[in-house]
């Protein structure tokens, strides 16, 4: 199979072999200029072509067979499976995001707060690997699966921004002396007003 790149719904999977000859994938969200979603357990047999992705709500997993400039076949969601059509869109060009080095023993743990007014409640949970990266994400009722993955984790000294794969999400915070307080804001979508975010460390 040569290079696909396949687009549905905003998102499009880009599928290449690497240079050991082992599938590599990548999601990326045009619109929103969202690029090196992972996708994972990949596999591949005759015109089956089988992954997921950890990084996105609910974590999708995707049966497909390959059609004439096309892939057809399920996406599943939390057990629910829907149709899917992907038409080919070029060349593939996986992108994949590479992790977020380890964080400071102050933020590493789990953070919970709530934004004013809507009453959405978000938790972040951060814990340090032992490569030295930062495996975070982002867990809220609201959310399906009600967890997501961060796409970056960038930390200066009490500075924290944290930014997810898809709808844009960012938070924006400082945490305090004792470590157990972070003050900051939360945006939702590029171009949306911030709105207050306070964390309060578990």
């Amino acid at each position: 199979m040569s290079p696909l790149k396949v687009g549905v719904l905003g998102l499009s999977v880009d599928l290449a072999r690497g240079d050991s000859g082992e599938w590599l994938g990548s999601l990326s969200d045009p619109v929103r200029k969202v690029v090196g979603i992972r996708v994972s357990a990949i596999a591949i047999q005759g015109d089956n072509i089988k992954f997921m992705s950890l990084d996105l709500p609910g974590t999708p997993t995707y049966d497909l067979m390959v059609r004439k400039d096309s892939l057809q076949g399920t996406v599943s969601v939390q057990g629910n499976a829907l149709p899917l059509t992907m038409k080919r869109a070029g060349k593939g060009d996986v992108k994949i995001t590479p992790p977020s080095p380890a964080v400071s023993k102050e933020l590493e743990g789990d953070w919970e707060g709530e934004i004013p007014g809507g009453g959405q409640s978000l938790t972040f949970h951060l814990k340090n690997r032992q490569d030295r990266t930062v495996e975070a994400t982002m867990s809220s009722p609201g959310l399906p699966g009600k967890t997501q993955a961060f796409a970056r984790v960038m930390q200066s000294g009490t500075e924290v921004e944290l930014t997810l794969f898809i709808f844009g999400g960012s938070y924006k915070g400082v945490i305090d002396a004792a470590g157990t307080q972070m003050t900051g804001t939360w945006t939702q979508n590029p171009g949306a007003p911030p709105l207050p975010l306070n964390m309060r460390k578990r």
